[in-house]
């Protein structure tokens, strides 16, 4: 499955914020939507600082934080970070090194490096996600979905035609971070630089498909990264490895939402 790398899903985002605004301010004390019912206002928030992307703003002084997500064909980012720790690794160091050589190099000796580059920074991706411990997809899982225990989901899902609202803590997710019986594991398929998470039992008898797919890759693409885009016109002049987190399957999800009377649809 592709992904874009151009800065495109950040824009994206942005707008999606504004647009899920809107809507929400529109809906205020309207009897279908019981969550803005006293509510006075909506505020953007977003930022690397904040959790929430808006907050909505009650008569009474409460805050209640909005997730807003943009779904237009297959999955949105639970995670989307250059920054977490899982990122520092030998086997990571060894890309950002060859990556930092390349861009060493005077700019027109860099455009016969890229091929080695991709295909050296997938090998090492594969080899990141396949030395993932039971115990560190579970810290990752913890970190990012800990963040939207307290928050209202919004999708604006295109695909479905919907917007879909549910209560962070009813993600299926919360009945297997942290468990006793209960472990996660990473199962690439064809895809190098990407697997499926599930949840196991440590007997081993069950195992449970999350709809989450984890990604190794880079931000801004390979090109961006070895310094190709210095002297153009294009935005992304540097590119960083991340670390994503996607919810793929989103019927899937919805269905199990439903069925507990956990998901509200307009």
């Amino acid at each position: 499955m592709g992904y874009n790398t151009t800065g495109q899903s950040h824009r994206n985002g942005m707008k999606n914020e504004k647009n899920s605004r809107k809507w929400l301010l529109n809906n205020i004390n309207k009897h279908n939507v019981p969550f803005l019912n006293n509510a006075k206002d909506v505020k953007k928030k977003g930022g690397t600082r904040s959790k929430d992307d808006l907050e909505i703003i009650y008569n009474d002084g409460k805050v209640l934080g909005v997730s807003a997500k943009h779904r237009k064909s297959g999955t949105h980012d639970w995670v989307n970070s250059s920054a977490s720790s899982i990122l520092q690794c030998k086997t990571l160091n060894e890309v950002k090194n060859l990556q930092e050589k390349i861009r060493n190099l005077p700019l027109d000796q860099r455009e016969s490096h890229k091929d080695h580059f991709t295909s050296f920074r997938e090998q090492k991706a594969a080899e990141f996600i396949d030395n993932l411990s039971h115990t560190q997809i579970n810290d990752l899982l913890d970190e990012a979905f800990s963040k939207i225990s307290n928050q209202k989901i919004m999708v604006n899902d295109k695909k479905v035609g919907k917007i879909q609202f549910y209560d962070g803590h009813d993600h299926p997710i919360y009945g297997y971070i942290n468990s006793a019986e209960w472990e996660f594991v990473a199962e690439r398929g064809d895809g190098i630089t990407s697997a499926k998470l599930y949840a196991v039992t440590k007997s081993g008898s069950q195992k449970v498909d999350l709809n989450l797919r984890l990604r190794q890759v880079t931000n801004n693409g390979d090109s961006a990264a070895i310094g190709l885009n210095e002297g153009t016109d294009k935005k992304n002049k540097n590119s960083s490895l991340v670390i994503k987190i996607q919810q793929e399957n989103l019927e899937n999800l919805y269905a199990q939402l439903k069925a507990k009377n956990k998901l509200i649809s307009f």
